[in-house]
């Protein structure tokens, strides 16, 4: 994986008892993507050093920076060394919707794995999360218990469709997947394809805008609706004192909500544009709220 994916891989080690495994965060490109060569190279020396490469994590929609790993030249590496291939579309699957985007998505039917939610780029209510394996045998193997335990031993009777008891870790659960049904039913896959078209349009109005307010810099150019950018004040940690201080005083604002997170140890502030409400006066409104703060600390320094 790369240094943008996210800390659900760590977990999902640790949950399975290996977070001990070795993890390589193999070299991103200028967009901050995944360096297919250089995976190669990584897996190839592990495995001459003795090492058993098992797992290449891919991403579509960083959560840092939005950036689309490219997963076919990846698919093209993993298969050559016979690795699994999660992808991790949690964010970003979604936008597989909007047509000028689907360059982004070559190869991702060769992944192994795939999780998207539902609840980020589709607006539906938080915890709704989809996994997608690509052979579901496989995870009925790695789910299901066979004859252990009299008491369940109608689930091992043919059913007309497979018991989601032998496809997860839940014997019991919501049943989560109605309300993104219910959503398709009522409203139908156009809607949100124009919803989140228009979440792209406005990330590029809004990078644009940045970009044209004196002082501010943006690391690339968005891929899909998140980006980073701060305020270059000439001295690395007076950059981050700066933007920490104008993130804070945004959010004392009360009216916008921006994150800040690191690229490459560097602070930064993160735009994501994807709250189904956001439209072009939301994003002048943030712009005027940017624009006053940041003259108010350069006023004070």
């Amino acid at each position: 994986m790369t240094e943008m994916g996210h800390t659900c891989v760590l977990k999902a080690l640790k949950t399975v008892g290996l977070f001990e495994a070795i993890i390589r965060k193999v070299p991103m490109d200028e967009n901050f993507r995944m360096e297919p060569q250089l995976l190669r190279e990584s897996i190839r020396q592990d495995k001459k050093d003795g090492l058993i490469p098992f797992l290449v994590v891919a991403t579509i929609g960083t959560t840092s920076i939005g950036s689309v790993d490219p997963i076919d030249e990846i698919a093209n590496v993993a298969e050559e060394y016979n690795l699994w291939l999660h992808v991790d579309a949690a964010y970003g699957g979604f936008f597989v919707l909007v047509d000028d985007l689907n360059h982004l998505f070559k190869g991702v039917n060769r992944a192994n794995s795939l999780v998207v939610n539902p609840h980020k780029s589709l607006f539906l209510p938080y915890g709704i999360s989809v996994v997608i394996i690509r052979d579901g045998s496989q995870l009925r193997d790695a789910n299901s218990l066979g004859a252990e335990g009299a008491y369940l031993q109608d689930f091992r009777k043919p059913l007309a469709e497979e018991s989601p008891y032998n496809l997860s870790f839940e014997y019991s659960r919501h049943f989560r997947g109605l309300r993104m049904w219910l959503s398709l039913q009522l409203y139908g896959v156009s809607a949100f394809r124009e919803a989140l078209r228009e979440k792209i349009s406005l990330t590029h109005y809004a990078y644009t805008q940045i970009r044209e307010i004196q002082g501010f810099v943006i690391d690339c150019y968005p891929q899909l609706t998140a980006f980073t950018f701060y305020y270059e004040t000439g001295d690395i940690q007076q950059n981050e004192s700066f933007n920490a201080a104008l993130q804070e005083n945004i959010l004392g604002d009360g009216s916008f909500f921006i994150t800040s997170t690191r690229i490459k140890s560097k602070y930064r502030l993160r735009i994501c544009i994807l709250h189904f409400r956001s439209n072009k006066t939301v994003i002048d409104d943030f712009l005027e709220v940017l624009r006053r703060e940041t003259r108010k600390l350069v006023d004070d320094q």
